[in-house]
């Protein structure tokens, strides 16, 4: 394995060939069984992701973010990341809601929380 990205019970594993890949796949699965945990096959795939083949345009979403190639502005391959834009846009209705139930309060008691909300921080309203 070439590299690892792990947290808490999510992870990405990436390597320089396909066999190692397809490999790990399988006995990772029956590694985990040992310990009566198994993999969610709705989140896990092999996809081919590498910057010699960008044209693929190929993408994963991973704790919320999406990975994508890209060029910098110096022209170099980076690997770019943004909010995935299913949870981007559940976000903002979940946001525009709030902003609906609570456009009746008194500003002085709903701005500081708005910051709040804005900044990520999670309050609830009296």
């Amino acid at each position: 394995m070439n590299y690892i990205c792990r947290y808490a019970d999510d992870f990405v594993c990436a390597f320089q060939f396909k066999q190692d890949a397809v490999q790990f796949y399988q006995v990772v699965g029956e590694r985990l069984k040992e310990f009566r945990l198994e993999l969610a096959l709705e989140k896990t795939n092999i996809i081919s992701f590498s910057r010699f083949r960008k044209e693929e345009n190929t993408k994963f979403e991973f704790l919320g973010f999406e990975f994508r190639w890209g060029v910098s502005l110096k022209g170099k391959d980076i690997i770019k990341r943004r909010t995935a834009p299913g949870k981007l846009r559940k976000s903002l209705a979940a946001f525009t809601e709030w902003c609906r139930e609570m456009r009746n309060k008194r500003l002085r008691r709903l701005f500081p929380k708005l910051i709040a909300k804005l900044r990520g921080i999670t309050i609830t309203m009296d």
